[in-house]
């Protein structure tokens, strides 16, 4: 049965950036709005944010997020007296070709029918991604469907996955080379949920990476029930603040982590936060 694989339960990540995004009238997508997509609706203010997930799994938060869009709008949570914005997001919903594609594109069918996506403020289609041929993917998606952010949770199991996830990243928050892929603007950030302690070497070795190798600006996003009361928690803090390999069996923590390319300009920022993350001594 489903229950078998990763693919097939709902883990306590995705419960955690669910809410997380959707906490205090939607305070931590609030945030990453104002903070991040300043200029996403002097873009095009209808425009939805278009949002891929990855290992979507049961579909369980696109189809949550549909839910708690629906209540809030039956809410007038939205309206223009509130000042916040509304949750108006169009995801694709992504898993391995399949067993795991069958049971999402099954579950997302049943309570998403195609009758209800033309008025709802989080629409959801499903579609198969090969991450070793995620740049083939990247390139085939249309300008105007171009993401502008990569959600995912609790995505490594085994040190291959590293190397497949970190080119799933770069494939996304980074312009290729070849024409097709160039002409898609970058997704501005990853929003990573990522368990803690359920194997610190793939921990360490991943975020560390990430910084130090690949050149990436990695956060943990901290606290907050506005959008004003959050903090971004830079890598190397959380390294020198999380007891790894200090426990056999450390407590479990799902974090919510950041992930995007350095700003214009914060290339010196970025080179100094790796000398501190090498500072630590951590191996990797």
């Amino acid at each position: 049965g489903p229950g078998h694989w990763t693919g097939g339960q709902v883990w306590p990540a995705a419960r955690r950036i669910f809410d997380f995004l959707t906490a205090g009238d939607a305070a931590g997508w609030r945030f990453l709005k104002q903070r991040f997509l300043p200029d996403a609706d002097a873009e095009d203010a209808a425009r939805a944010t278009h949002v891929l997930e990855l290992g979507s799994g049961t579909g369980w938060l696109g189809l949550n997020l549909r839910q708690f869009a629906r209540h809030r709008r039956g809410n007038d949570a939205s309206s223009p007296s509130s000042g916040a914005p509304p949750l108006r997001w169009a995801m694709t919903l992504t898993e391995q070709a399949g067993d795991a594609m069958d049971w999402l594109v099954l579950n997302v069918d049943e309570h998403h029918p195609a009758t209800a996506a033309a008025d709802a403020d989080v629409t959801m289609k499903c579609d198969v991604l090969d991450w070793c041929d995620v740049r083939a993917f990247a390139a085939a998606v249309p300008t105007e469907e171009r993401f502008d952010i990569v959600v995912g949770s609790d995505l490594l199991y085994h040190r291959v996955h590293i190397d497949l996830l970190r080119e799933v990243f770069l494939a996304f928050l980074r312009s290729g080379d070849d024409e097709a892929s160039s002409s898609t603007r970058p997704a501005r950030f990853v929003l990573y949920c990522h368990t803690f302690h359920r194997y610190d070497i793939l921990d360490l070795t991943f975020f560390n990476h990430l910084v130090c190798d690949v050149g990436l600006c990695v956060h943990e996003v901290c606290g907050g029930d506005t959008e004003v009361a959050f903090e971004l928690k830079p890598w190397s803090q959380v390294l020198a603040e999380e007891s790894f390999m200090d426990e056999l069996f450390g407590t479990h923590r799902p974090a919510v982590m950041l992930i995007r390319p350095p700003p214009p300009g914060g290339e010196a920022a970025l080179a100094e936060e790796a000398a501190k993350v090498r500072s630590l001594g951590r191996d990797f």
